[in-house]
């Protein structure tokens, strides 16, 4: 039987190309546009985490593009503040 994965945290974004998506070989080709998330599954090492789809991505009471999105906004807004002080 197939065990459930469950959704540890998101560590990368891409925007697919129309090309295959690294991990998806032999497995339809995502349109060009569409936006992944690279999931790390909880019990299992960083080696095997996979690109997904937002709707693909099991949240549960969890938000994790919410919470991975707002990461990403307060890192570039971080940066951004640096830049100005070093000018």
């Amino acid at each position: 039987p197939d065990t459930p994965m469950f959704a540890c945290r998101l560590i990368g974004k891409m925007v697919a190309d129309g090309s295959v998506v690294p991990g998806h070989e032999g497995q339809e080709v995502h349109k060009a546009g569409t936006v992944l998330y690279k999931v790390l599954w909880q019990g299992f090492p960083p080696e095997v985490a996979t690109w997904e789809e937002e709707d693909d991505i099991p949240c549960g009471e969890v938000d994790y593009v919410g919470d991975y999105e707002a990461a990403l906004a307060a890192e570039d807004a971080e940066d951004e503040d640096h830049d100005q002080q070093q000018q």
